[in-house]
């Protein structure tokens, strides 16, 4: 009789288990590169399965809505470029642009005044080149890092009518390099402190709306795991 209770039981047990091993959750991740401060609309989905050994291993999918930086690239990249200092450099951001070129690429355009002032017995000289910028942008991920690597498309960074070493260096150094931004600290809070494994990275192409989707996963022990589902249901309403 007992015997025949556990069996009409189990199935309950198998839907409570479920109960606390899936979930999705809508969020706002808010990741920066260099000094660009991004806002981004994106939904995450989870399960998790017990292993032999007593740990378990949470599966991620994350879905992350690109379109709000491809509409304000110029915005953006004012936000982070534009800079004035009275007897320095100028920067004024005229334009940007940027599109989905493939599964892990962006091009991205730059064109931005360009001035080196100099202030000598009181008097203001400026040096005005205009400078146009082209460059790839490419997605990679290494444990739970994901690498945007800006790349310029010429050998030079940026194509300039006069010379500044003192641009190419800013160039360099701000805008052409490898920005990283650890996806650990991007999920919700449920998530802090878990170690993240990113397998997989690509953007939906045209004509589908702008996607980033990434997978995942994440092994927690019993304890991990048992402190994960606390947090989960803590933030359930």
């Amino acid at each position: 009789m007992l015997r025949a209770i556990v069996l009409l039981l189990l199935p309950l047990f198998a839907c409570v288990a479920n109960a606390q091993t899936d979930g999705s959750r809508d969020f706002i991740a808010r990741p920066k590169i260099g000094a660009a401060h991004l806002t981004l609309p994106s939904h995450l989905t989870w399960r998790a399965s017990p292993d032999a050994d007593g740990t378990y291993l949470v599966s991620l999918s994350l879905i992350i809505d690109v379109g709000s930086v491809l509409r304000d690239i110029r915005t953006l990249s004012a936000a982070a470029l534009d800079k004035a200092k009275p007897c320095g450099d100028l920067l004024r951001v005229r334009d940007a642009a940027a599109r989905l070129t493939g599964a892990t690429t962006l091009g991205y355009d730059l064109r931005f005044h360009y001035a080196k002032r100099l202030c000598v017995n009181g008097t203001r000289w400026s040096c005005p080149p205009t400078s146009l910028a082209s460059s790839t942008i490419a997605l990679s991920a290494i444990g739970s890092r994901v690498m945007v690597d800006i790349r310029a498309v010429n050998a030079e960074p940026c194509a300039i009518d006069g010379t500044s070493a003192a641009l190419a260096k800013f160039a360099s150094s701000k805008v052409f390099k490898t920005h990283t931004i650890d996806l650990a600290q991007q999920l919700p809070p449920e998530f802090r402190g878990a170690t993240v494994n990113v397998r997989s990275i690509t953007f939906d192409t045209p004509p589908a709306s702008p996607r980033l989707r990434i997978s995942g996963d994440s092994t927690m022990s019993d304890q991990e795991f048992r402190d994960f589902t606390s947090r989960v249901n803590s933030a359930r309403p």
